[in-house]
């Protein structure tokens, strides 16, 4: 069974809804992300952080954490995960390298906690292996320092494209639309005012060449059926016309 926890900008996982739904459910574990949210955008506090690892110890819930968007923060230093506040083993880190260095590489990594036999068992029976030649390419690039160099640039990349994005939605979409402000990564979430569904929205915008998410896959529940998630990881005259295109669909 799915049970839906509430996620606060800028603190992360609820922790009394978590409470609360921890005393209806036998939770075993619970997944999420706490640096750079997808889809939000936020960072969760140290406090909150501390927090939750704290809470799901005390009463032994995995934490799965996807740190796929960490190291694209936009300003101050990388933050910390989950994992650093983990004194038992309680998180499941899990992070890749497809997002900001290598797409088509696939290549990424798991710390597994107290469960980290288990997991590369099960993954060499999913598996088997990895490409080798991947692997080694990448890990001779890690080796070289070249990483940092190359996220110091794409930071500042990112960040100008989001923002130039999120000025043309604000422009051009329906008047009451709704975005969000990330603090990293290069998603945009989107709250459509009423009358749009997110999906219907999805469907259109496929018709014409563009691909977004409808915001109810991002919810068990299927909350969120106004909302839509923008990549904008695309050089921006790119984006531009994609975001008009969207603007044209929203206004029939």
């Amino acid at each position: 069974m799915l049970c839906e926890v509430r996620h606060e900008p800028r603190v992360g996982v609820d922790l009394e809804d978590l409470s609360a739904a921890a005393r209806l459910h036998p939770i075993k574990a619970l997944i999420t992300n706490a640096s750079c949210h997808n889809p939000m955008g936020d960072c969760a506090s140290e406090e909150s952080k501390a927090a939750l690892v704290e809470f799901a110890t005390a009463n032994d819930i995995a934490l799965i954490e996807g740190d796929t968007f960490g190291d694209l923060v936009f300003a101050g230093d990388r933050p910390t995960t989950l994992k650093a506040h983990d004194q038992a083993g309680i998180v499941m880190q899990c992070a890749s390298l497809a997002h900001y260095v290598a797409p088509g590489f696939n290549v990424g990594w798991i710390s597994g906690g107290r469960w980290h036999e288990e997991v590369e068992r099960l993954k060499a029976i999913t598996g088997v292996a990895n490409a080798t030649l991947p692997q080694l390419a990448l890990a001779e690039f890690l080796e070289s320092g070249a990483l940092e160099r190359h996220l110091k640039q794409l930071r500042v990349t990112l960040w100008r494209n989001v923002e130039a994005a999120r000025g043309e939605i604000l422009r051009t979409f329906p008047a009451g639309t709704r975005v969000s402000s990330p603090e990293g990564g290069f998603v945009l979430w989107i709250q459509l005012p009423p009358g749009h569904e997110g999906i219907d929205v999805a469907k259109r915008a496929k018709a014409a060449g563009i691909s977004i998410l409808p915001g109810e896959i991002f919810s068990p529940n299927r909350r969120y059926r106004e909302c839509i998630r923008i990549a904008c990881g695309h050089p921006y005259d790119v984006l531009r016309p994609a975001i008009r295109r969207l603007a044209a669909i929203l206004q029939r």
